[in-house]
C-alpha cells in the first residue's frame, strides 16, 4: 500500500506544478512580433541610429519638387525631409517626413491629348439649320480673330446636329500634327458668348483651363479685359473680352506634383485621402 501512496502523491505533485507552470504562463503579457516583409513601414536601426521609411532614408525633398508652384502654395518655401518611396520613368513618390503628406512628381510632359470623339468638321455653310440660324453670329468673329492664325484650327462638332432649342453648343479643337482634342469650345446662344479653354494635363489626368471668353462678365475665371491704349474702338462682339485662346501652346505641362494628405492630418475634414 505504501508504494501505491507514494507514486499516488508523485503524480498529483507533477500534475499541480504543470498546472502552476501553465498559470504562470498565460499571466504573463505576451510580447507582439513583428515579421520582416514588405508591410513594414518605418523601421529604425537603434545601433546606427539609422531611421528607414518604407525601405528608403530620409533625404531633402529635390528641389525641382520643392520649388514647384502646388508645393509651394501648400507647405511654403521651406526645406523637408522625404523618402523616395516609388519611382517609374515618369513619377517620382515622396512621402513627407512627419507630416503624413505624398507627393507624387511627374517629371516629364504627358505624351498623349484626349481622345477626339467628334469627327463633323465646322463648316459654316454646312451646318443643319437647326445651327445655321445662331450658331456662325456668335462664333464666327471670334473664330475669325483669333483661330486661323499661324494655323487654321480644325474644329468639330458632334454627329448629331443641335435641337432646335439648343442653348449650347460644344466644339472641340485640334492641331493638324495632334490627333486629340487641343481646345474645348462653348458657345452660348442666349448670351452670346464664347468660351475657349485649353485641355491641360496634371499628374496625368485632364482638367479644362479657360483661356479665351468673349464676355468677361458671364465667365467663372476671374479675367480682367484689356485696358491698354487702343488705336480703335472695340468690336461690339467684344466689348468685354479677355485673353487669348492660345495663351498656352503646349498645354501638356512639363512637370506637376499631385499633394494628398491622410486623414490623420487636423485640417482634413472628410477623414479620408485628400487631394491639393
Amino acid at each position: 500500500g505504501a508504494p501505491a501512496s507514494a507514486a499516488t502523491a508523485a503524480a498529483t505533485a507533477v500534475t499541480a506544478a504543470a498546472a502552476e507552470r501553465k498559470s504562470a504562463e498565460s499571466s504573463c503579457e505576451s510580447i507582439p512580433e513583428v515579421s520582416a516583409s514588405s508591410e513594414l513601414v518605418v523601421e529604425v536601426d537603434v545601433q546606427v541610429m539609422q531611421l528607414t521609411l518604407k525601405a528608403s532614408h530620409p533625404q531633402t525633398l529635390p528641389s525641382e519638387v520643392a520649388r514647384l508652384k502646388d508645393v509651394v502654395d501648400v507647405f511654403g518655401d521651406v526645406s523637408m525631409q522625404a523618402c523616395l518611396t516609388e519611382q517609374t520613368v515618369a513619377r517620382q513618390c515622396y512621402r513627407l517626413v512627419g507630416r503624413d503628406h505624398d507627393i507624387a512628381y511627374w517629371c516629364n510632359k504627358d505624351p498623349k491629348l484626349p481622345a477626339l470623339d467628334h469627327f463633323r468638321a465646322y463648316y459654316p455653310d454646312e451646318l443643319y439649320p437647326s445651327e445655321k440660324i445662331w450658331l456662325p453670329s456668335v462664333f464666327e468673329p471670334v473664330r475669325r480673330a483669333y483661330l486661323t492664325f499661324p494655323v487654321p484650327l480644325e474644329i468639330f462638332l458632334p454627329e448629331a446636329p443641335l435641337p432646335e432649342d439648343a442653348q449650347v453648343a460644344y466644339l472641340v479643337g485640334k492641331q493638324p500634327e495632334h490627333s486629340g482634342v487641343w481646345r474645348e469650345i462653348f458657345v452660348y446662344r442666349a448670351r452670346r458668348v464664347v468660351h475657349v479653354y485649353r485641355i491641360e494635363s496634371y499628374g496625368r489626368r485632364f482638367y479644362r483651363s479657360v483661356e479665351y471668353t468673349s464676355d468677361a462678365r458671364f465667365c467663372l475665371r476671374d479675367m480682367q479685359p484689356s485696358y491698354g491704349h487702343r488705336s480703335d474702338l472695340w468690336p461690339e462682339w467684344e466689348r468685354h473680352g479677355a485673353g487669348h485662346p492660345y495663351t498656352v501652346l503646349d498645354s501638356r505641362l512639363a512637370l506637376s506634383a499631385v499633394i494628398t494628405r491622410e486623414w490623420r492630418v487636423e485640417a482634413n475634414l472628410s477623414l479620408g485621402t485628400e487631394t491639393y
